[in-house]
């Protein structure tokens, strides 16, 4: 008997949903009538030379915490209707993708990946599985929105949603800004910034949006419920971080409160300031031309070697690097993490400059497997072996940081010599004036260029 072509199937894998509604109707869909068989998130990758346990460790960032949040705890569905008998839970790599599930891991059915899977919102459908990837990463700018962003909305078009009172779009609200960093571009009732050094170190501190990833979800959403946290801009007054806020124990252990917490945190936006500073002192020490990159105004941060550590890899909490650059008034931050051994070099990227995209797409035609993120953040490949011969000029010729030219050098030669020996004072005075009308030229060129720049 002539087996018919499953057609089903074949239609499921044809289909494309193309824009962001009918993806988000689709997977309010599927949530509304099938069962989830697994879910997806990123961990933290256990690979330093200095640690023996290599793998992977579960780590959920706050945006990961909240999706699941809503997907668990906010869910009209029992946990019987929403998950199959054998559902189970996976772990891949930060920026990975279905291909990094072992074999034990792959499950037919519903796969859900949560802030992960290396493709901006999309569904992947075949005769045994659907994948579905809550995941606002990727390559080039999406806007402001968060996997939480995207839970919230299909939960909420498949009528699933326990309760959609305001302070539940205020918490997912909360996540889309502190998630983005997308808080450093927010303007005062003037239309102008708000966003500098004197915000940075002493109103940042004591805000939701730098507390909220540190207070653990049960108490963050005990705050919104009880209107302890009215908007995602609040920042906490003295008196409600000497009373009932500051006082709130977020560790029983330890007995640290938020008031430990924001004390803390100034501590570190002071510190990353003065870190900051002393790499653009650096920059100038070292004559390098960071004004004008193809990334913009950009602090270039080298770390030899980081202090406390048996290795040199590069670790950053919470952007504070990028908030103090953006504080600063700078547009990129860059960092360059040279290792002798030419073994685990890497790079970093952050940046609000629109070419963060075109750099990213050049690194990785000369370094495979660079990772462009969201048009901000440029990652190095992960096979860390592809940057064994790519040198910190080379890095810096990419990013279009040049060595300022010593016009002292220019103006004052300290001496020209010829076959004969030194040139005659005539001579000497008419290559100063050389040097001069070069170096004026040079200016004049730079001018239009920043005008030109500015223009575009």
């Amino acid at each position: 008997m002539e087996q018919k072509p499953n057609l089903r199937a074949q239609n499921k894998q044809e289909r494309k949903y193309e824009s962001y509604e009918e993806k988000i109707a689709k997977i309010a869909e599927l949530f509304k009538n099938e069962k989830i068989a697994q879910v997806v998130i990123h961990a933290r990758e256990n690979n330093e030379p200095d640690n023996k346990e290599r793998g992977l460790t579960s780590d959920p960032d706050f945006d990961t915490k909240v999706a699941l949040y809503l997907l668990n705890d906010l869910n009209k569905k029992q946990s019987e209707e929403l998950y199959t008998e054998d559902a189970q839970s996976s772990l891949i790599i930060k920026g990975g993708n279905e291909t990094n599930l072992k074999e034990d891991q792959k499950k037919e059915g519903l796969n859900v990946f949560v802030d992960v899977g290396g493709s901006f919102l999309r569904i992947q459908e075949n005769e045994k599985e659907t994948i579905v990837k809550l995941d606002h990463h990727g390559k080039g700018k999406h806007g402001t929105t968060s996997a939480s962003q995207m839970m919230y909305e299909v939960l909420r078009k498949a009528d699933l949603l326990k309760s959609d009172a305001r302070w539940v779009k205020n918490l997912v609200n909360t996540v889309n800004s502190v998630d983005n960093l997308s808080y450093v571009n927010r303007k005062d009732e003037k239309s102008e910034k708000i966003w500098n050094e004197e915000y940075f170190t002493k109103d940042w501190p004591y805000s939701v949006e730098a507390l909220a990833a540190q207070i653990p979800l049960p108490i963050l959403v005990k705050l919104y419920k009880e209107n302890k946290i009215r908007n995602t801009a609040q920042v906490f007054t003295d008196q409600e971080i000497k009373g009932y806020i500051g006082k709130i124990k977020i560790n029983e252990n330890e007995g640290k409160t938020i008031k430990d917490l924001c004390e803390i945190n100034k501590e570190k936006a002071e510190k990353t300031i003065a870190s900051l500073r002393k790499a653009i002192e650096l920059n100038q020490k070292n004559e390098l031309a960071t004004e004008n990159t193809q990334i913009g105004k950009t602090i270039y941060h080298n770390y030899e070697k980081i202090e406390g550590t048996k290795s040199n890899i590069i670790r950053f909490e919470n952007g504070l690097p990028f908030l103090g650059t953006k504080a600063l008034g700078y547009d990129s931050f860059a960092v360059f993490n040279s290792d002798p051994k030419k073994v685990n070099q890497k790079f970093f990227i952050n940046s609000s400059h629109l070419n963060t995209s075109i750099l990213g797409e050049n690194l990785n035609k000369r370094l495979p497997g660079t990772q462009e993120i969201r048009g901000s953040f440029i990652f190095p490949p992960k096979d860390t072996s592809k940057l064994k011969n790519f040198t910190e000029d080379q890095f810096l010729e990419m990013l279009q940081i040049k060595k300022k030219i010593n016009q002292e050098e220019i103006l004052e030669p300290k001496g020209v010599e010829s076959e004969k020996g030194i040139v005659d004072k005539e001579t000497q005075e008419l290559l100063n004036k050389s040097g001069k009308l070069i170096n004026e030229l040079r200016q004049i060129l730079e001018k239009i260029q920043k005008k030109d720049t500015k223009e575009q």
